[in-house]
Parts: structure tokens; sequence; C-alpha cells
């Protein structure tokens, strides 16, 4: 479970470090592998392997291919997914059009949420989270379940 916020810089060669706590987080999962994919309002978000396979590619297989917006929705969600490898230094080197998606120079931030990391650019962060001026306890009441 991914929780808590961090603030980090990406390097010259477009490497992210993942924080010491989130890999900890991963214990089931082969610490070296990663899927990075397109995230929602212009964020990129990082799953462990295990859990793309096991759960995000059930949900996309449960999709009715044979509409035309859901079958946009796979194609624009699988072109920008990558499985990819943490190197020694735990760092992933992050595809060039993700960080064009996401706006991403240099500073980023990083999210917890759950069941995943989200990478933001800061001012893109700062400009969605203050999107809403309601207290948290309405946002919870607001709050859709499945």
């Amino acid at each position: 479970m991914f929780r808590g916020q961090f603030k980090y810089s990406i390097d010259a060669k477009q490497r992210l470090a993942i924080p010491a706590k989130f890999r900890k987080a991963m214990p089931d999962a082969p610490l070296d592998s990663i899927v990075m994919t397109i995230g929602k309002n212009q964020c990129i978000e990082i799953y462990t392997f295990d859990y793309w396979k096991d759960v995000k590619e059930k949900e996309i297989e449960l999709l009715d291919q044979n509409d035309p917006m859901t079958l946009m929705y796979i194609r624009k969600l699988t072109q920008y997914t990558h499985d990819l490898t943490l190197d020694s230094q735990s760092r992933v080197i992050i595809p060039q059009a993700l960080l064009n998606h996401a706006k991403i120079k240099k500073e980023v931030v990083i999210q917890g949420v759950i069941d995943r990391m989200e990478v933001w650019d800061p001012d893109v962060y700062d400009a969605y989270m203050g999107s809403s001026d309601l207290p948290i306890e309405e946002l919870g009441r607001l709050a859709k379940k499945k």
C-alpha cells in the first residue's frame, strides 16, 4: 500500500529514484519490476508488475472492445504503458512520452495513492489540488463507491 508524498528531481538521463518507503511497500513483488503508464489529470502512474498483471489487465479485459470509445481508451492507455526495471540504485528511466504527458521538466511530486504511485509536475499537482476548496469531510461524503 502506497501512502505519503515525496519531492524529488529527475536527473539529466530522465531517471527517477523510487522512495525507499514505497520500495518497502512492494514486498510481494520483484523490487525491480514496475509498470509505468499515463495517468489521469496529467500525471504518471506506477504500479508493481504483479498488481498490473493481476488486477489492471483483468479490468481491461472486461471492457467491451467492440465499443469505439472503449477501444480508443484501451489503445491510448496501452500505447503509453511500459514494463520497466529499476537499476541498482532503485532508479527508473521515465520514457519521454510520459514526461511530455505529465509536463514534467525536472522537479516532481511522488504521491502514494493506495494501489499505485503517481508522479506529477509540482505546478500541475498544485493546480489540481487547488481546484477544490471543499474540506476533506465533504470530499469524503461526495466520493463515489464502485
